[in-house]
């Protein structure tokens, strides 16, 4: 199939009864695709609404500055705002540095719960024996990046103004771990499976109502 054609995978949860009927579906995709979405999200709305107060009222404060545990916030290019935390169960790797979002602590916990939740499904279709991955044993880590847009004005004939967002870039993702959930499939790409990592094609998902779940390289 080539990459014009590809149509990435969707899971609906409205056409899911239990659990035993997604393990197929999971294994199904996983066998061709790295990444999926996922629709009919029970606290969708709720989410949405966590993110519209986090992008208006929580901007990343830079006087958090990023510590030797890769937590904190840091400046990168063209005004983007990197923010980050880390949590696990291995006491020998402490990652102690809390969020000081209200907003962001409530984003993280309603998407540990659906990364817990559709890990072990992914780790049930590729992975023959049982694995310890649970709420007791994970390592999860939550990344944000910012960027105020900025906006460019132009008056028409009519005398309308017309406003249109400048200057939105992409950043590079390789997920290290076994799930990475994006809470909105909007404005992100992906190389489909059906071509080279080599090759400049890339595959664009603008799905308001959905989420997005991509897998790491330990389901590679």
């Amino acid at each position: 199939m080539s990459a014009r054609k590809y149509q990435l995978p969707v899971i609906d949860l409205n056409e899911i009864s239990d659990e035993n009927e997604l393990v197929p579906v999971v294994k199904s995709i996983l066998l061709n695709n790295d990444t999926f979405l996922l629709r009919n999200y029970a606290n969708k709305s709720a989410l949405d609404g966590l993110i519209d107060v986090l992008n208006v009222q929580d901007v990343p404060d830079i006087e958090t500055k990023f510590d030797g545990n890769f937590t904190g916030v840091l400046p990168l290019d063209d005004g983007v705002l990197f923010e980050q935390y880390i949590y696990n169960t291995d006491d020998s790797l402490p990652f102690n540095r809390e969020m000081a979002s209200v907003t962001l602590k409530k984003i993280y916990t309603r998407l540990f719960k659906i990364a817990i939740f559709f890990g072990k499904l992914c780790l049930k279709s590729v992975v023959s024996n049982d694995c310890e991955f649970d709420d007791n044993n994970y390592s999860s880590v939550i990344s944000r990046y910012y960027h105020a847009e900025d906006t460019t004005s132009q008056t028409l004939p009519t005398g309308e103004v017309f406003e249109y967002v400048t200057g939105r870039t992409y950043k590079d993702f390789l997920p290290t771990g076994l799930l990475t959930v994006f809470p909105v499939a909007k404005g992100v790409r992906f190389k489909p499976p059906t071509v080279s990592s080599d090759d400049n094609v890339w595959f664009s998902v603008n799905d308001q109502d959905c989420l997005l779940l991509h897998t790491g390289t330990l389901l590679a």
